[in-house]
């Protein structure tokens, strides 16, 4: 009711793409694209490790938008382990 939709994927023509408000699009390797790829990376690792470079990046950028430290972030992340 109401809610946004963002996306992120590899496979921008997917039916949830379709109706995303936000759509990224991380151009890597998955397990639909691997096959006779060249890759040494097996499936989608490829993907896994474009998407923790991008959501890290994407917390940074959140980080610094808001005006919190790192020390912040820190106090709110140790709480959760």
């Amino acid at each position: 009711a109401g809610a946004r939709l963002a996306v992120i994927t590899a496979q921008p023509e997917g039916a949830v793409s379709l109706i995303a408000d936000s759509l990224f699009v991380i151009p890597a390797q998955t397990m639909v694209t691997d096959a006779g790829s060249a890759s040494l990376l097996p499936m989608g690792t490829v993907y896994e490790i474009a998407m923790l470079v991008f959501l890290d990046l994407v917390a940074v950028q959140i980080r610094e938008s808001t005006g919190q430290s790192l020390d912040d972030v820190r106090a709110r992340h140790f709480n959760l382990e």
